[in-house]
């Protein structure tokens, strides 16, 4: 089983722990789990796409990995679900080139930066109260991400994606 699909079953029992009043600690560390499903999700991705998926490739997904940044992530997600490539792709090789991404992956994308968004929430604001609703939606998003992703074809696009991903966290601005 993969990292991904054992943050999503993580965080749904944590969503349902205690009985009518649970923990606002669970609900956010629940809704926290369930935005590290996804960012895992979109690691594993990514490496098993760059370095291959062979028991010899391990060492090299690791390193790539560790290298992917969550505002990275966030950059290339943010992008997409507004219907559009990150600005260096139009820079580098011309706006247009690979069209408007699909929907679907643009539902991946918005589904990835609303879970992040959330997750910032669940960890920095005291303030803010959740219901369990809260954390079960969470979960509930990071669930519909994977699903949604298998529905994005196995294309120029995706792998653009992907590549994107890995090569926007080790990117330096000018």
């Amino acid at each position: 089983m993969r990292l991904s699909s054992d943050f999503i079953e993580v965080a749904e029992q944590i969503a349902r722990l205690g009985n009518r009043r649970p923990k606002q600690a669970a609900l956010r560390r629940a809704i926290s789990t369930a935005y590290y499903a996804a960012f895992h999700f979109l690691v594993e991705e990514t490496t098993r796409h760059l370095a291959g998926t062979r028991a010899s490739d391990e060492k090299l997904r690791a390193f790539i990995a560790r290298g992917i940044t969550h505002s990275a992530v966030k950059t290339v997600c943010k992008a997409v679900s507004s219907g559009n490539w990150p600005s260096i792709v139009e820079q580098r090789i011309g706006k247009g080139t690979l069209g408007v991404p699909s929907q679907p992956l643009k539902n991946v994308a918005a589904a990835f930066v609303n879970l992040q968004e959330l997750r910032h929430t669940a960890d920095y604001d005291p303030l803010h109260r959740f219901s369990r609703a809260d954390a079960i939606v969470q979960v509930d998003r990071a669930k519909a991400l994977l699903k949604d992703w298998s529905t994005v074809a196995a294309s120029d696009e995706r792998t653009f994606f992907l590549y994107l991903m890995g090569v926007t966290s080790s990117r330096r601005e000018d």
